[in-house]
């Protein structure tokens, strides 16, 4: 427990201190807060210049209860919403993804979309992003850079975000990758996968619930973590708030210091 010096002698400390003079520290040592600032920037810049590209694309679907529903149907489809990211996710739906991309007949004889040319003609955006007619004479090794195409390397490359409108629910799928193409590839081949998969392994029978995909994902030719403005300003205010804070501790603790 404090005594009672203690605590007049914290108070005083607290009370002695000016906001004038710990304006006129800053600026005796602003010279430390440039020198920090200009490190921070270069570390910035040789991060951006030689950090491997990676490219987003992100497709989205809506998860509909029409109208005229019961309460039973709305919860139904809020249900699904909310386990969505868990199943995209998750290894099955995974597997099944990267399974359906590396199968590259031309139809297995089913209403399915499950292999990477049925993808690719039911979704003509896809196509057209990698090239056209053509990209259906390829295998999707062309876009993987030898890499295995596996189902952790999908789960790997997913973020998934949910929202809820009345009674319209969204997911938006991102997948990031190396190649821009496998990120569009992976972002379409996902929600196309989880709509059927939604109707026959998700919603219960008899519910009036729909799906939709309102967006389909696009190449970007822009790399998503070479943002050279971004990074700077950040580097900027990550080097001018720690060197303020820790010059405000010495000035606070020991204003004496030889150094600083």
């Amino acid at each position: 427990m404090d005594t009672k010096n203690e605590k007049v002698k914290r108070k005083k400390v607290f009370k002695d201190i000016d906001v004038r003079d710990v304006l006129q520290y800053f600026l005796t040592k602003s010279w430390i807060i440039v020198i920090v600032v200009a490190v921070c920037l270069v570390a910035a810049i040789l991060y951006t210049a030689f950090i491997v590209p990676t490219y987003q694309s992100t497709s989205s679907m809506l998860i509909i209860t029409d109208e005229g529903t019961t309460t039973q149907d709305f919860s139904a489809g809020q249900q699904i919403i909310n386990n969505t990211p868990e199943v995209i996710k998750g290894n099955v739906f995974c597997e099944k993804v990267a399974k359906m991309l590396r199968n590259n007949e031309t139809d297995n004889g089913n209403d399915e979309i499950d292999t990477f040319k049925e993808l690719l003609n039911s979704n003509p955006t896809l196509l057209n992003e990698l090239g056209g007619n053509e990209a259906l004479d390829y295998p999707i090794s062309k876009y993987t850079d030898g890499k295995a195409l596996t189902a952790s390397f999908i789960q790997n490359a997913l973020t998934v975000t949910t929202s809820t409108t009345n009674a319209k629910n969204t997911f938006t799928v991102t997948a990031t990758t190396t190649n821009k193409y496998l990120s569009c590839i992976i972002a379409n081949a996902v929600t196309t996968v989880y709509e059927e998969y939604v109707k026959t392994e998700i919603v219960p029978k008899g519910t009036n619930i729909s799906t939709d995909i309102f967006k389909r994902g696009t190449a970007q030719d822009t790399p998503s973590n070479k943002n050279f403005t971004k990074n700077i300003a950040i580097a900027v205010a990550v080097g001018v708030v720690v060197t303020c804070a820790i010059l405000f501790m010495i000035f606070f603790f020991d204003d004496k210091s030889s150094f600083f």
